[in-house]
C-alpha cells in the first residue's frame, strides 16, 4: 500500500503488508457480525425519509 501527498510535502510512505494466507477465513465471523449488527441500523436510516411524491408535493426537490 502507498500514500503519496505530491500535492503538498511531496510525501510517499509505502507499508508492506503481509497477513497470514488463512486471514479470510478467521476474519469471515467478525465480518459477519459487524453486517449483522449495523446492517439493519443503516437500512432503517434510509427509511426516515418522507416518500418521493410527499416531497414533491411540499415543494422539496425530489
Amino acid at each position: 500500500m502507498a500514500v503519496e501527498d505530491e500535492a503538498g510535502a511531496m510525501v510517499t510512505v509505502r507499508v508492506l503488508l503481509a497477513p497470514p494466507d488463512d486471514w479470510i477465513g478467521d476474519d469471515r465471523p467478525h465480518l459477519n457480525q459487524v453486517m449483522h449488527h449495523w446492517a439493519p441500523m443503516l437500512s432503517v436510516q434510509g427509511d426516515k425519509s418522507p416518500p418521493a411524491d410527499q416531497r414533491a408535493s411540499k415543494g422539496d426537490p425530489a
